[in-house]
This record gives structure tokens, C-alpha cells and sequence, in this order.
């Protein structure tokens, strides 16, 4: 894995208190599939 991707996932938990992982299994549980879909699911529902 680059820096700049640990940055990125480490950055992700420091400031939405959630791992890499919770984001994934919450976007799976969404039945989302679609990547607009997921996007616009984790901007209205969870402030991205």
C-alpha cells in the first residue's frame, strides 16, 4: 500500500470515527450498487 492511500484511510477514521472497513460494510448493508447511487447515499445520509 502507498503513503498516500494509508494517509487517505487513516485520514478517514481521524475525522468520521468509522474504519476503512465500517464504511464498507454500511455502504453493503445500503444494498447500494451503483456508484452514483453509493455517493449520493453517503453524502445526504452521513455528511461526505
Amino acid at each position: 500500500m502507498e503513503q498516500a492511500e494509508k494517509t487517505m484511510i487513516e485520514n478517514l477514521h481521524k475525522n468520521t470515527g468509522k474504519t476503512l472497513e465500517q464504511w464498507i460494510g454500511i455502504v453493503k448493508e445500503s444494498g447500494l450498487t451503483k456508484h452514483g447511487e453509493v455517493i449520493k447515499f453517503l453524502k445526504e445520509s452521513h455528511g461526505f
